[in-house]
């Protein structure tokens, strides 16, 4: 079947637990008091002893909520929709595959993640995915969204939408799935937010009218429209409230007017108000004819209620799948009684957890688990016939083949993006440098790290080159600005560019994009600030230290100081593609500039170089630099030993040549860079 760049943040706890063979779990229901029937003994009051009980008034809170929705208790009016959608799934099932062994030379472990998981959900309703950490919830949303990372898991299992075999490409077009991470720009606002993802995401055949009528329409729905002029911000720009801050991140997919919605821990992070109001959102979603699906971890009972469906996992297994309001008197039928004046969802969760505080209490949970899996089992099983029947009776899904996707791919079927490549190219273009305009850090940062440096560098070498300084201090002079800049312009962008990483990741995931336009904006949109700080740089350190008095001269050598600077951004943007945090970007990036330092022509000549090794300077920008400056600035003095250019074995290529080879170094450096963030990026199993 199919996951997200999304996070399968509850598969390693689900590995780990289901570590413990069939053996053991024989081993445990012998050791724990159980019944006839295989009936385990549970006190609720023990369990919820830490709870808090302040639900005592949800019967009497529930009535003025749905009176604040709009609907009586119980009416659930919905809205049809003409593209209405429909979930059903039978026995998913994901299992990973681990290799044993030091270094994986072991035999491989098939690891069962979720077994024979099976339900639905129909227009105007929501399902509430539940249950303990590591349960198995993201996993089984990733697998109804088609968000199973390609290659590392194995699937089974049944899932049609409408009654019939789930087909990727036109499915990813009524769905939205919004992750668990509140991942966007900081510096934009909500309405640019949106509307970036409206003008992208929309048919191209929309006029841009009704695009920006769409965003309004979800502003509004959203509750957005006296923060919809407000930087979403972060912990350093100021910005949207928590709350406000995830419904843009709902805004960003509901504006394709998705028929199913799926949401990974919606409330994760919110106070209860908050995050009460969130899900008061969503259900109006669903009453206008949208199809919901949440994981949820623990809510309160106001939102609880809001739930029609819910389905409970432990342990990977299915506890409880049907109508929400009939989950307590299903498990008091069980012996499982909820007691009054407790939150059910609560009560659900301590029902089905693993307690692992004593070897006692595992080994009773453990089995109290199996024994509502097999009760459920034994449920399951007579529902079986109403599902298949829900589930449509159509003909099974037809085998892929490579020929139909290549005619897919040949006829632009492939082509699932709904706006153009000039059209990404165009907008990704305008956010990147809108972003880098007001990154005022990064801007003002630049401006005085650059003065304070070229005042600094000035001052040490004041009037070394009027007043006839050695060559080789001049030579040093010249090595030292390069490096000085390389450093200084590798270090915002492998910030900039790993912290954004996890937005392109979910822009990537939705298909939003292509990786060609965005690396395209991204690199470019840095250029401008690059050159404005290399200029102030440079007129401060150029004159104070009186290099090559001609004015051609100054201005080549900004030329060849901006390269440099672009080819240290490049090393940057290089070992920052396949990263996942600044810090590993920051523990590269030194590295290959620093080997292009040591073969850059000046500390050691490139004679003096071991054969074996000479090859390496034709990699170093620093080596094309240092040659192009050292010519700029020494290319008028007489031939002879003791002419620099002879000292310093300054190669043939002359300014031009030199200039060409930086050039080149760029465009490979950042190819290989974009062939990196390419591979890196999320790869989803659409076949399933």
């Amino acid at each position: 079947m199919s996951q997200s760049a999304g996070n399968f943040d509850d598969i390693e706890a689900s590995v780990g637990a289901a570590d413990r063979g069939d053996a053991e779990k024989e081993a445990t229901l012998s050791e724990v008091e159980i019944g006839p029937d295989g009936y385990v003994p549970f006190d609720p009051v023990l369990s919820f002893q830490d709870n808090d009980l302040d639900d005592v008034g949800a019967d009497a809170e529930r009535a003025s909520f749905y009176k604040a929705l709009g609907a009586r208790e119980g009416s659930h009016t919905v809205t049809e929709r003409s593209s209405a959608v429909s979930l059903n799934w039978e026995d998913l099932c994901l299992a990973v595959k681990l290799e044993g062994g030091m270094c994986g030379r072991g035999p491989t472990v098939t690891k069962r993640i979720l077994t024979n998981i099976s339900g639905y959900v129909r227009p105007g309703q929501m399902l509430a995915i539940m249950g303990s950490s590591g349960a198995g919830k993201s996993t089984l949303l990733n697998m109804l969204a088609g968000r199973v990372p390609a290659g590392q898991y194995e699937t089974s299992g049944e899932l049609r939408v409408n009654g019939k075999p789930r087909d990727s490409f036109t499915f990813q077009k009524s769905a939205a799935y919004v992750e668990q991470e509140d991942r966007m720009f900081a510096e934009l606002t909500v309405r640019e937010q949106l509307e970036f993802s409206a003008r992208l995401r929309l048919p191209r055949s929309m006029p841009l009218e009704k695009k920006r009528n769409r965003v309004e329409q979800v502003v509004r729905e959203l509750g957005l429209s006296k923060c919809v002029d407000t930087m979403v911000g972060n912990a350093v720009v100021r910005g949207v409230s928590g709350g406000e801050r995830k419904r843009v991140n709902i805004g960003i997919e509901l504006v394709t007017d998705p028929s199913l919605i799926l949401l990974d821990e919606p409330t994760s992070g919110l106070d209860a108000f908050q995050a009460q109001a969130v899900m008061l959102t969503m259900l109006r979603l669903a009453r206008n004819g949208r199809t919901v699906v949440a994981t949820i971890h623990q809510p309160r009972s106001q939102i609880f209620q809001m739930f029609d469906y819910l389905l409970l996992l432990s342990e990977g297994q299915e506890m409880y799948f049907g109508p929400a309001k009939e989950m307590v008197p299903y498990f008091a039928a069980l012996r499982y009684p909820c007691p009054e004046y407790f939150n059910p969802a609560d009560f659900a969760i301590d029902l089905v957890s693993l307690d692992m505080r004593t070897k006692s209490l595992e080994k009773q949970t453990r089995a109290r688990i199996q024994f509502l899996a097999d009760r459920f089992g034994e449920r399951m099983q007579t529902m079986r016939r109403a599902l298949s029947d829900s589930m449509g009776g159509t003909e099974p899904a037809k085998p892929r083949t490579r020929g139909n996707a290549f005619v897919r791919w040949f006829t632009g079927g492939w082509r699932s993006y709904a706006a153009s490549w000039p059209a990404q190219l165009i907008l990704l273009f305008g956010r990147s440098f809108k972003l880098a305009a007001r990154q005022n850090f990064v801007n003002i940062g630049g401006v005085v790290q650059n003065v304070v440096f070229g005042l600094l560098l000035g001052l040490i070498w004041l009037n070394t080159g009027r007043n006839g300084g050695n060559d080789t201090a001049i030579a040093g002079i010249l090595f030292f600005l390069l490096i000085n800049q390389a450093f200084v312009a590798a270090f915002p962008v492998q910030l900039t560019f790993t912290l954004e990483r996890g937005v392109v990741l979910r822009e990537r995931a939705s298909k939003i994009y292509r990786v060609s336009p965005y690396f395209l904006a991204k690199t470019s949109a840095e250029f401008p600030r690059l050159v404005l700080n290399i200029l102030i740089f440079s007129i401060l350190t150029y004159w104070m230290v009186g290099l090559n008095g001609f004015a051609g001269a100054f201005f080549l050598f900004v030329v060849i100081v901006v390269l440099t600077a672009y080819s240290g951004e490049s090393v940057a943007l290089l070992a920052s593609a396949p990263a996942s945090t600044p810090q590993a970007a920051a523990a590269v990036t030194p590295v290959l500039i620093v080997c292009a330092l040591l073969f850059g022509g000046f500390f050691i000549g490139p004679n003096t170089i071991p054969v074996w090794l000479r090859w390496l300077r034709f990699l170093s920008f620093i080596y094309y630099g240092f040659n192009a400056v050292m010519i700029n600035q020494f290319g008028s003095a007489p031939p002879g030993p003791d002419n620099p250019l002879h000292k310093y074995s300054i190669n043939s290529f002359g300014i031009g040549g030199n200039i060409g080879f930086l050039i080149m170094l760029n465009l490979v450096f950042r190819f290989i860079a974009y062939v990196l963030l390419r591979t890196t990026g999320p790869k989803f199993d659409r076949s399933k």
